[in-house]
């Protein structure tokens, strides 16, 4: 194809008309995909205490019906400790999803819809704010026991 310069007034709307043409199709007709895949589920792991990241060493499940997914952790960028978990690829869904770490209460979320474009499920993200279980206090000694009563002075069996 030869485009003559008139110039340079039609040669520019020519083109851009031609680059166009195919985005087009989007708008008009179907819609152009991307192939990326995209995580349903994203959910932010943090201490509900400290508002620290505290995705490592946890553990996130997301249920819908008989499916069972265990969430990945996302390497965080610029520190060590993971903050993100993902899971659910293109896969809308109502969810129940949990996450648990030792030395944490469980924190959940039921009936987490994710939903879907032509294209892709559109993410969801979620907080979960572990709470810390209070360590159980010990002491050092040994509660003492009641002290024994003798039969027939105020508390023993007659």
């Amino acid at each position: 194809m030869t485009v003559k310069r008139n110039g340079g007034r039609c040669a520019a709307p020519l083109l851009l008309a031609l680059l166009l043409g195919g985005c087009r199709d989007g708008i008009d007709g179907p819609p152009i995909c991307t192939l990326e895949a995209v995580f349903g589920l994203r959910v932010e792991v943090r201490n509900g205490v400290t508002g620290e990241p505290e995705a490592e060493d946890a553990t996130g499940t997301a249920r819908d019906g008989e499916y069972v997914e265990t969430l990945l952790i996302v390497p965080a960028q610029g520190t060590d400790r993971p903050l993100l978990m993902i899971g659910a690829v293109e896969r809308p869904g109502s969810y129940d999803v949990s996450v648990t770490k030792a030395g944490f209460l469980e924190w959940t979320a039921s009936n987490v819809t994710v939903t879907a474009d032509e294209c892709h499920v559109i993410p969801v993200t979620l907080q979960a704010n572990l709470i810390p279980v209070a360590p159980l206090r010990t002491s050092a000694a040994p509660a003492p026991s009641p002290p024994l009563r003798a039969p027939g002075r105020g508390g023993g069996a007659r």
